[in-house]
């Protein structure tokens, strides 16, 4: 593909976002027995213009990094117990919302001290100077001042400068020779096409939640497998399936303004994958995210590689198009 083409697809798919960014809606279909679809509007977040100091994140992401915060707090951590960590920090994150705005009761605050003396086996008052500690922070972290109230994120602090390097395409010092699909890959592209049909055809989500997840699990199998035989070895061949599944998500479980699976997805939705979907639903360390665009390369390189695709020049220059700008993103969320 010419220079002069690859740029037009990108000005495309810039011209189909601005069209769409006001009235995009990603509905995730969620419960197994009775499907929900949760419609939210909202700009894409790398373009949310957050205070000079500050990101913007997601309510989920909010409470997932004020979590790692208060655990930080003492160096051995608060409990080793999942289940119990999340229910305290959404005690502490729900009384954080009542004591700013008065509302904070005794009966709250109780619940709090019990389980953290519990936890920590400490007294009352050694308690009480950890939620203090606690509610201080968020405070910090999350200053009400600089909240829009109803928004759907927040405002965070930067509390510290990240390094984002681009991705170091040296490490990808692959084997240029094809590996053929073997059985396990035969069965899990006759899987996907399954999965397009179901979704080209509008079937109901219920009809194919089983199909989907089977589709997944072989998905991550054979691409293992793939980049394995190719010599990826330690974080490439372990991290990079895992962000497939994400990508996977996105396009099979979300409902689009228009079908799309990962034949034909259009340039527009690589876009609101990177810049929106990424930034907003995934928690992963900052410099973590330079990995997005050479897993989606590789990935469809794969699928080439597989047979599922005849052709991947268009898609690869597509993502090539979008990585500088998602590095620029990085660096002025991060840095």
């Amino acid at each position: 593909m010419s220079k002069k083409n690859k740029k037009s697809t990108a000005k495309r798919a810039d011209r189909a976002q601005h069209r769409k960014k006001q009235k995009r809606k990603l509905r995730l279909i969620k419960t197994k027995s009775r499907p929900e679809h949760k419609s939210v509007v909202y700009p894409p977040m790398a373009e949310v213009d957050a205070p000079s100091g500050f990101r913007a994140v997601s309510m989920s992401q909010a409470v997932m990094e004020y979590s790692k915060s208060i655990f930080n707090i003492y160096e051995s951590g608060i409990t080793e117990d999942m289940n119990q960590a999340l229910q305290l920090t959404s005690l502490v994150w729900n009384y954080g919302i009542a004591a700013e705005s008065g509302d904070a009761n005794e009966k709250m605050a109780k619940e709090i001290l019990n389980m953290i003396q519990s936890i920590r086996h400490m007294g009352k008052d050694e308690a009480q100077d950890l939620l203090d500690k606690f509610v201080t922070k968020r405070s910090e972290m999350f200053p009400p001042e600089v909240q829009v109230k109803g928004s759907p994120m927040m405002f965070m602090r930067k509390e510290m400068s990240h390094l984002i390097a681009a991705f170091n395409y040296k490490e990808l010092d692959f084997s240029e020779k094809a590996f053929p699909p073997d059985s396990n890959d035969k069965a899990f592209i006759e899987s996907l096409v399954t999965m397009d049909h179901c979704i080209q055809s509008g079937k109901d989500y219920s009809d194919w939640e089983n199909e989907y997840f089977l589709m997944e699990k072989k998905c991550n199998e054979s691409f293992s497998n793939w980049l394995q035989k190719k010599g990826a070895t330690g974080k490439l061949s372990q991290d990079f399936p895992f962000l497939i599944e994400i990508f996977l998500n996105f396009v099979y479980r979300y409902i689009h303004d228009d079908i799309i699976v990962l034949k034909s997805i259009q340039p527009e939705y690589l876009k609101e994958f990177l810049f929106d979907h990424v930034l907003r639903k995934v928690i992963m360390e900052p410099h973590e995210h330079v990995d997005w665009a050479p897993a989606l390369k590789l990935f469809y390189n794969f699928l080439y590689e597989k047979n599922y695709l005849e052709d991947i020049a268009f898609i690869i220059d597509v993502i090539d198009d979008l990585e500088p700008g998602f590095i620029d993103v990085l660096r002025n969320r991060f840095s």
